[in-house]
């Protein structure tokens, strides 16, 4: 069995070996121009065609998302550049494979759609004017993103049904595969 152990440093993200163990890999990539905010892997959906765990999102202080295969680190699957202050924190939708959510230094809660728009996401909502938002997590029914600021605040979001519940998850996890599997060129 291979183990990998993922550490940062502040010109973006690396893998550190075990010395004592060798079935651990090291691998490095320059994965952002600023310290990292924040990586989230993919969860586990119960499929059997498709395996998303080994992909991850990675947010920095240099205002970019970015969406990475662990098998390949050389370079980046998608990237997300449209912020207009440093991402704070990200994290995967727990229902609906496609999407995730993120908050920024700016007050802002974005949630993306990856089958829809890789440019802009489909909610920009303001929380808190100027007040980061450090933290943000989606509820484990994904009806409820709960947000903490770096005034202390604690902000609770109802989100949309559109937005908790994928319509039909076979067919949403099979497009998702077939659009990575696109844009790594294996398809």
């Amino acid at each position: 069995m291979e183990a990998y152990i993922l550490g940062f440093c502040m010109r973006g993200m690396h893998i550190n070996r075990n010395e004592t163990d060798p079935t651990i890999k090291e691998e490095n990539g320059c994965a952002h121009s600023a310290p990292i905010t924040a990586l989230n892997y993919h969860p586990a959906y119960q499929t059997k065609a498709q395996d998303f765990s080994k992909l991850f999102l990675t947010s920095s202080m240099d205002w970019s998302m970015k969406l990475w295969d662990s098998n390949d680190l050389k370079s980046p699957l998608l990237s997300f550049d449209t912020a207009s202050d440093y991402i704070l924190d990200l994290h995967w939708n727990p229902m609906v494979p496609h999407m995730f959510g993120c908050s920024d230094a700016d007050g802002y809660v974005d949630i993306w759609d990856v089958l829809k728009d890789r440019e802009i996401p489909r909610v920009h909502y303001l929380v808190e004017a100027k007040k980061g938002l450090c933290k943000m997590k989606w509820s484990p029914d994904a009806k409820k993103i709960a947000v903490g600021s770096t005034s202390g605040a604690i902000s609770l979001l109802q989100v949309d049904k559109e937005y908790t519940q994928s319509s039909a998850l076979n067919d949403d996890c099979v497009n998702l595969d077939r659009m990575f599997k696109g844009i790594q060129g294996k398809e």
